[in-house]
């Protein structure tokens, strides 16, 4: 409801009218944002960076030292396996070359222990094992006739070949002497 508007009388002051503001425009005003001083920034900037420094450095040592070791246990497991399948092959040639027949089984010996093929032929060997040995284990030619031209003046003679290092002698009284071994020894861990 609203009131009529009164007309002032002579001396009379009229009440001051209530200020009434449009419904769009706030009634508050904005407080003003007070600025940060420069020196206030600057020491906030550099606790920022000593406390990422030294959070983040060891972070960092750290995660690269477990790089290095992850690397370093591949590369382990890596040339173990290598070795391993080197002694493999080793243990699958003296089984598959056994002297079979009466005569060889007699003039010949293979054997397999801790990493070491060794043949022993006799003097009259007929060389049927050590022509299995040397199929089986993927012999290059050149070598096996090595092996086969060597004579008592030559003394004791080897070779490597694919991972593994041949020694051979060859006496005219008692026969040849012959071993396989891989030429690398057993690798270790490093990280023990």
């Amino acid at each position: 409801m609203t009131t009529p508007q009164q007309t002032p009388q002579y001396g009379q002051m009229l009440p001051q009218a209530p200020e009434t503001t449009p419904q769009n425009e706030p009634t508050a005003t904005a407080p003003k944002s007070k600025s940060l001083p420069i020196w206030a920034a600057a020491i906030a900037a550099a606790v920022g960076l000593i406390v990422g420094a030294a959070v983040g450095y060891p972070l960092g040592r750290s995660a690269e030292a477990k790089a290095q070791w992850q690397a370093t246990q591949t590369t382990y497991q890596k040339q173990l396996d290598e070795y391993n399948g080197l002694l493999s092959k080793l243990r699958k040639t003296s089984k598959a070359c056994q002297p079979t027949d009466a005569y060889s089984r007699y003039a010949d010996s293979l054997d397999y222990s801790d990493g070491t093929l060794t043949l022993t032929t006799g003097k009259y060997s007929a060389g049927t094992t050590l022509e299995c040995v040397e199929e089986k284990m993927d012999m290059p030619s050149t070598l096996t006739s090595q092996i086969g031209m060597t004579n008592a003046f030559n003394g004791v003679q080897n070779a490597d070949f694919d991972g593994y290092t041949v020694t051979w002698s060859f006496n005219g009284n008692s026969g040849l002497n012959f071993t396989v071994t891989p030429s690398e020894e057993k690798p270790q861990n490093p990280n023990k």
